[in-house]
């Protein structure tokens, strides 16, 4: 995990986003709004992805890359796309 607050900095954008989509709701819905219950590590087990239940049900440990991505390619002309599907 890096050095800086990448809780709060995630969980503070969910919010904002969960603020906005809660005010689009209460537009569309005749003024009916949502009520947002948004813990601090919820967003963070939204960035990890599969990794925590594949390690907590299954026991699998995710491999190291580097600087690599996983699914990568490399062209002839020397740029590479990153490409991401489950």
């Amino acid at each position: 995990m890096p050095a800086c607050g990448l809780a709060d900095d995630s969980t503070s954008l969910m919010g904002a986003y969960l603020v906005l989509t809660g005010l689009m709701a209460r537009d569309r819905n005749d003024g009916l709004g949502w009520v947002i219950d948004l813990a601090l590590y919820e967003p963070l087990f939204t960035l990890m992805g599969p990794q925590v239940v594949d390690y907590n049900q299954l026991s699998i440990v995710q491999k190291r890359n580097g600087s690599r991505l996983p699914h990568q390619h490399r062209s002839n002309q020397g740029w590479s796309l990153g490409v991401g599907f489950r």
